[in-house]
């Protein structure tokens, strides 16, 4: 900064202090109005504590009464995994394989909109 720019700064914060050293009420209405701009501010300031995060999420069940859960695994769960895994966006997956049922949850990544699937 060339020594002109400094004067003409200093002059210029100097002739704003003195201004409000001469007129106490200005700066004392300056000052509410920035508090009530603050406050305003910050009421509308949208924030949350613990932000809402959402992965999306599917989950398949299958019933077939009467079978054995090595069955439902061989059967359902190990012929749709390949199906199910290899889908676009996929995060993570679960097979579960029960007497009579089997459970698969697929998660997808944030921000992926599962009804654009195939």
């Amino acid at each position: 900064m060339s020594e002109i720019e400094e004067k003409t700064r200093f002059s210029a914060l100097s002739a704003l202090i003195r201004f409000f050293a001469h007129h106490r009420t200005a700066a004392n209405l300056l000052m509410v109005a920035l508090l009530i701009a603050g406050y305003t501010a910050l009421s509308l300031l949208n924030t949350q504590m613990l932000p809402t995060r959402e992965n999306p999420r599917v989950s398949v069940r299958v019933a077939w009464p009467g079978a054995s859960a090595s069955d439902m695994d061989k059967a359902v769960v190990r012929n749709m995994e390949p199906a199910l895994r290899y889908l676009d966006g996929v995060d993570n997956f679960m097979g579960l394989a029960r007497e009579g049922s089997a459970y698969m949850a697929i998660q997808f990544r944030r921000g992926m909109d599962v009804d654009d699937l195939p």
